[in-house]
């Protein structure tokens, strides 16, 4: 088995695919209306995706206990392009010696994670 997408539920297509593809960087791959609302798929092509899905069927928005993570080379900088974006930062700590995690509330209550792997 190979891990595919993330689904996550949302009510403002346009303002999520504008936080995923300008400031987390990730290609829109396909954006298409379906019969009760739209779905955009964003990544890199055979590799995991995040698929939006705004519906009139939606439970409800964003994430509900988890995040979604993203490694950067920059901490410091991601957290800045964030921030000045309106996108403060939430928490953030350092759960092991070589690892560094930030977290932030994107688009719809949606949590991302930041994750930095230090150099030894």
């Amino acid at each position: 088995m190979k891990f595919s997408l993330v689904t996550i539920n949302v009510t403002d297509m346009n303002a999520c695919v504008d936080f995923f593809q300008n400031l987390i960087g990730m290609k829109l791959q396909k954006r298409y209306p379906i019969p009760v609302g739209e779905l955009a798929f964003l990544g890199e092509e055979d590799q995991p995706q995040i698929e939006l899905v705004a519906s009139s069927h939606n439970p409800g928005k964003g994430f509900a206990g988890f995040s979604v993570g993203f490694e950067t080379q920059d901490m410091e900088a991601s957290i800045q392009k964030f921030e000045a974006a309106g996108y403060p930062l939430q928490r953030r700590h350092d759960p092991k010696p070589m690892v560094s995690l930030a977290f932030f509330h994107g688009p719809e209550g949606i949590e991302v994670e930041l994750v930095h792997y230090k150099k030894a």
